[in-house]
């Protein structure tokens, strides 16, 4: 039960339901054991201090990449390429986002 305590569950409910199922399965008798494996594991602890939203992350990556492509949209060694995106779709995110060229005045 300490080991079921101290994890901090970084999935979500189904994590803990899939743990439970084994130990369910893989227990023989009457006391509930969990699997080795997850008594060993350790999840990945969250970056020190790293407490940004999704929306700060994406946009300080989609800044970033306009950056390093000159603010190119579209073109030749253009963000939207890089980035995976439509055009159309990088505008979105970026106006969305309250991103906008420098000196532009948007």
């Amino acid at each position: 039960m300490q080991a079921f305590v101290a994890y901090s569950w970084p999935g979500n409910v189904r994590e803990l339901q899939n743990v439970v199922e084994r130990a369910l399965i893989m227990t023989s008798g009457s006391t509930l054991a969990a699997d080795p494996a997850f008594l060993a594991a350790t999840p990945a602890p969250a970056a020190a201090g790293s407490k940004a939203t999704l929306a700060e992350m994406q946009r300080a990556h989609i800044r970033s990449v306009l950056d390093e492509c000159g603010w190119r949209i579209s073109g030749n060694g253009n963000a939207a390429d890089r980035l995976g995106l439509k055009r159309s779709t990088l505008q979105s995110r970026m106006k969305k986002l309250g991103l906008a060229r420098p000196g532009t005045g948007e």
